[in-house]
């Protein structure tokens, strides 16, 4: 049988006795289930507190065969009624209240405590006893009935003593845990002074109480000198304050276990009749009394008497009560006293509770003298050793529980995904005090056992067939924030601790909404590259596959026998359908630059209508789209064009002119919109005036990015040599190359750089490298005339300031395609074995290493690379591993080895690693350790996962950086991105696939990773200048031949 208890809370107040003496009766009895619902006040006006009563829409007959109502604990801004109201569809099954009575539901059995009488007792016992008159009252929430009585039991009693019923010390109705606020309308909004205006203060809870003293205290008044307090309920908070609090105790565990047994004979048939539990008065030092023990309070004159109070305000059975009180009456001995104290002290009795039961059974009138003595004695003497015991253990219990909590708390904060937090609750769940823990998310339509693939309806628990719910004691508690309810989690306990199931809960939560957000986020993500790679791939085939019979046609049109006239008007229409293709390419940002350094000088010469009138310098762009951009603007000016270059303080000023002017601009023209976006894309600008086209290029910097203009008054300072040209409205300052390589600074008035081209030596790159490395200089235009082809101006310097001729020590087989871009290096050859002696003798600049069977050499090559490190002369010497592969074993072995980059090997063909190189052998620097393992991490991960389809986001993940940072850090290492560096690992690997295998071409596009058979035969055209079907055609013509 499944029963469900329904109640605010597990862990304040008094629903920390109350709860568990339902759970163990339950327990006891082992053959049904009962699940506690803990959703928080209903209608509460609080955002989290609303959120969590979204639990007990699961308290319901599908769920459930019968249930347990803590009314008074769920009435917030409710009464009983609409509490009920709320559980109408068990109504027709077995149903028990707590303080629930309610004209409109009168035959659902009730068991609630006699709050009336406590109260009574107690206020007369503040005006006999100590001789109290003007009683101030902390009101409650009206809509609770225990409230209503104690306030009535107060208007009572003083119209029965003849006592002032004054408005102005009566508070308004407060929620429970607003004393404080209570206590503020008290002292400051009505100003009343305590012991003047009130000489008791009456709180409707000891919860209340608590933070009504504390806000007393605070304004400095003593209890009980300057005025009585008194609580009601006997909660853990009477006991938390400097004077212990008088209060009336109420049988919250006898509550419990009546409600429990009261249901138990609702369901067997048996007689269920209504009950109310008589409450205790407590008689502390906060109303004046000096706590010392009266024959005349004590629990009872019977032992029967006391057992039952035992059992009604502790968790414990009456049989063991009765038999407890029983040993220590009939056989006074140490033992059986012991046992009655430490059982006491385990269920959550306080000193004053035991020393009131000893009393009550040594003061029973049947006790001899003697034994009263012995009694009461052995109990004082054992009681500091009970305590003392009792504390150690909680102590232990706690400390243990807390380590638990936190090595679980600090498991979820590395979890991102819901699966990740399931299987941490399961790792953990019996250190914490659970036999079993299981998430279940809600959408508000189906749910869904977190770790199964089970779909339910949101009104279960859990799936009917899942056989989740079994016998035992499950907490059902709701997984939400303020403002969003994500499910529910099912706790299935071993030990009886409500603060554990809060505590849970809660991190839960938070867990689960930061992974909801992590996946969201991951989702959108997926989705938006998703969308930028469906854009992408079909601009890109596209183009692809037209650019090719747009090509076969202008050859075919070129060598027909057509007219002149006709072959030009068809190449014409073609040429324009190509500049669509590009300009709807740049529209999408598919549209790439391929940079390098060139010569603006050779450049331009190369067209026949340029007339030079002054040198002109290197700029970084991509000759190719810069060349189309010009020759389409030429060509529609037709033959009467002119080009004319001058340098300025805004940049390289380019004019493309119609001499003849009969040529105008048409804004709508594919051409000249496509030329335009080339410059623009170049950080240039594109203007039209008449006939006449102007475009003004940037000055390049050493940093890489684009240049300022300088400003008039600013001089170009020129290092080494004054240059043979002049500027209008620019001034020359000569500046000695020695003497700025050792002050480091150039004039204050500074615009701009100029560098001669022949400027080398130690002062050269002295001087290059205090320009780079001074964040002012490194991004001021730059303007030199004449630099090698480099992807980085900075690079291109470094490599003319050095001598040709460098040695490079080459470790292993030949590598061809790389030296086929550097500048003539004086490459010496060894295997590893004498690589170390190679490198001492002859100090080479740069040492690459061909590893042809990594998974052998790794040992070796760490035994050479420290060798060399750890010799003065060579220990900066920068190494290039060349390898097929790179896994986590090799860069875990080399990672924190200096000056050492790894680069597969089919990355030796390219042109962009190749001017890295040369940079580096013109002593570019390389990134620090730290920074470098980085780069070699998200090879390997490359590496590993080559053949999924890979994110940008996964490799930079893994690696635990942005995108952004690992891209700049990637190319500064290795002159390519991330994604190029992929794209060309893919394509070796496919190229083995095709040269080796059967294989289709498509085939060996899926297993390598690619999207489709489009998209690899365009990135493959692309890295080497043929589709893959010519390496297909390859293989098929070897296996006809043999």
């Amino acid at each position: 049988m499944r029963i469900g208890f329904v109640l605010a809370d597990l862990f304040t107040g008094v629903s920390v006795s109350l709860w568990p003496s339902v759970a163990s009766m339950f327990k006891q009895k082992g053959d049904d289930s009962l699940i506690l619902f803990s959703g928080g006040r209903m209608h509460s006006a609080i955002p989290l507190e609303k959120m969590r009563s979204s639990i007990y829409r699961l308290v319901n007959s599908e769920n459930l065969d019968g249930s347990i109502i803590w009314c008074s604990s769920l009435t917030g801004k409710t009464g009983n009624e609409e509490v009920l109201s709320q559980f109408g569809d068990m109504l027709s099954l077995p149903m028990v209240t707590i303080d629930g009575k309610t004209k409109r539901y009168p035959d659902i059995p009730d068991i609630r405590f006699n709050a009336y009488d406590g109260s009574r007792y107690l206020i007369e016992h503040c005006i006999h006893h100590h001789g109290s008159k003007k009683i101030a009252y902390v009101r409650a929430p009206e809509n609770h009935n225990s409230a209503q009585e104690r306030f009535q039991a107060y208007l009572d009693v003083l119209k029965e003593n003849g006592l002032e019923i004054n408005e102005s010390i009566i508070t308004d109705p407060f929620p429970w845990s607003a004393g404080a606020q209570a206590m503020k309308q008290l002292l400051e909004d009505r100003g009343k002074v305590p012991g003047k205006d009130f000489d008791t203060l009456l709180c409707a809870s000891d919860l209340m109480m608590h933070t009504a003293v504390q806000e007393l205290t605070s304004h400095g008044y003593r209890i009980p000198n300057d005025v009585i307090v008194c609580g009601f309920n006997d909660s853990l908070e009477s006991r938390m304050l400097n004077v212990p609090i008088t209060t009336v105790r109420l049988p919250y565990a006898g509550l419990g276990m009546n409600a429990a047994q009261m249901f138990t004979n609702l369901v067997e048939g048996r007689p269920c009749q209504d009950k109310v539990l008589p409450t205790t008065p407590i008689f502390r030092r906060s109303c004046g009394c000096d706590g010392s023990f009266n024959p005349a309070t004590a629990y009872s004159t019977e032992i029967s008497g006391i057992a039952y109070l035992m059992s009604a305000n502790f968790p414990i059975p009456l049989s063991d009560a009765r038999l407890l009180v029983d040993r220590v009456y009939r056989n006074p001995s140490e033992s059986n006293i012991r046992a009655l104290l430490e059982s006491l002290c385990m269920n959550g009795a306080d000193v004053f509770e035991m020393e009131m039961t000893i009393n009550s059974i040594a003061f029973l009138p049947s006790v001899e003298e003697k034994n009263r003595t012995t009694i009461i004695d052995t109990a004082m003497e054992l009681l500091p050793f009970v305590l003392d015991r009792n504390n150690s253990i909680v102590s232990y219990e706690d400390h243990s529980r807390r380590n638990a909590f936190n090595r679980f708390n600090n498991e979820l904060l590395e979890a991102n995904t819901v699966a990740d937090i399931s299987r941490i609750l399961e790792r953990n769940a019996e250190d914490l005090g659970f036999e079993n823990i299981h998430i279940v998310l809600s959408n508000g339509e189906r749910s869904q056992l977190v770790g199964t693939d089970l779909s339910f309806s949101d009104n279960l628990l859990a799936p009917e067939n899942g056989g989740i719910i079994d016998s035992g004691i499950w907490v059902a508690s709701p997984l939400c924030t303020e403002s969003e309810y994500m499910g529910h989690i099912l706790m299935k306990l071993k030990v009886f601790n409500g603060s554990v199931c809060e505590e849970v809960r809660s991190v839960v939560s938070s867990a689960l909404r930061n992974s909801m957000l992590f996946e969201a986020t991951r989702k959108a993500q997926q989705t938006a590259e998703k969308a930028e790679q469906a854009r992408t791939t079909f601009f890109a085939n596209v183009g692809e596959n037209l650019r090719d019979p747009l090509s076969d046609i202008v050859e075919i049109v070129s060598s027909s026998n057509l007219d002149a006239a006709s072959k030009k008007s068809i190449i014409e229409k073609i040429t324009g359908a190509n500049q669509i293709l590009d300009l709807a390419l740049s529209s999408t940002d598919e549209l790439e630059l391929d940079t390098f350094t060139l010569n603006l000088d050779k450049f331009l010469s190369s067209f026949s209508c340029y007339e030079k009138t002054m040198p002109l310098c290197c700029i970084i762009a991509d000759e190719n789209r810069l060349r189309q951009a010009f020759e389409t603007v030429i060509s529609s000016m037709g033959d009467g064009t002119r080009i004319n270059a001058c340098m300025q303080s805004k940049g390289i000023r380019i004019d493309i002119t119609d001499t003849s002017g009969k040529w105008s601009s048409n804004p709508n023209d594919i051409g000249e919109r496509l030329a335009k976006k080339i410059v623009l894309m170049h950080n240039g600008t594109f203007s039209m005036d008449g006939s006449n086209v102007s475009v003004v290029l940037p000055y390049p910097s050493l940093g890489g990015g684009t240049s300022r203009p300088w400003e008039d008054g600013e001089v170009l300072a020129c290092l080494e040599k004054h240059p043979e040209f002049s500027m209008p409205k620019t001034s020359f300052e000569e500046v000695n190359g020695s003497v700025f390589s050792e002050k480091k600074r150039l004039p204050a008035t500074t615009g701009a750089i100029y560098w001669d081209s022949r400027f080398k030596g130690y002062n050269a790159l002295s001087s290059l490298l205090c320009l780079v490395s001074n964040e002012t200089y490194r991004n001021l235009p730059f303007i030199c005339m004449d630099c090698p082809r480099s992807k980085s101006l900075e690079d291109a310097i470094r490599s003319s300031i050095e001598d040709k001729g460098r040695i490079v020590l080459q470790v292993g087989s030949a590598t061809e395609d790389l030296y086929r871009w550097l500048q003539d290096p004086n490459v010496l050859s060894c295997d590893l074995s004498n690589a170390a002696m190679m490198c001492r003798k002859n100090e080479p600049g740069l040492v690459i290493v061909m590893m042809e069977d990594p998974a052998n050499r790794i040992s070796a090559v760490v035994t050479f690379l420290k060798a060399i490190r750890g010799n003065t002369k060579i220990s900066q010497t920068p190494v290039i591993i060349c390898t097929d592969n790179v896994d986590e074993a090799f860069v875990e072995a080399i990672g924190d080895i200096p000056n050492v980059i790894v680069v597969n090997t089919c990355m030796l063909e390219s042109e962009e690693f190749a001017m890295r190189v040369r940079a580096i052998l013109g002593g570019s620097q390389l990134l620090a350790t730290q920074t470098g393992i980085i780069v070699k991490k998200a090879q390997a991960y490359i590496c590993t996962h080559a053949t999924l389809q890979l994110s940008r986001w996964q490799v930079a993940d893994d690696v635990h950086v942005s995108e952004d940072y690992l891209t700049r850090i990637f190319k500064k290492e290795l002159g390519l991105s991330p994604w190029d560096y992929l794209n060309r690992y893919k394509v070796w690997l496919a190229g083995r696939l095709l040269r080796n295998t059967g294989m289709s071409v498509n085939e060996v596009s899926i297993a390598t990773g690619f999207q489709d058979q489009a998209y690899f035969c365009r990135v493959s055209k692309k890295i080497k200048g043929y589709s893959p079907s010519r390496l297909r055609n390859a293989r098929k013509s070897e296996l006809s031949k043999s």
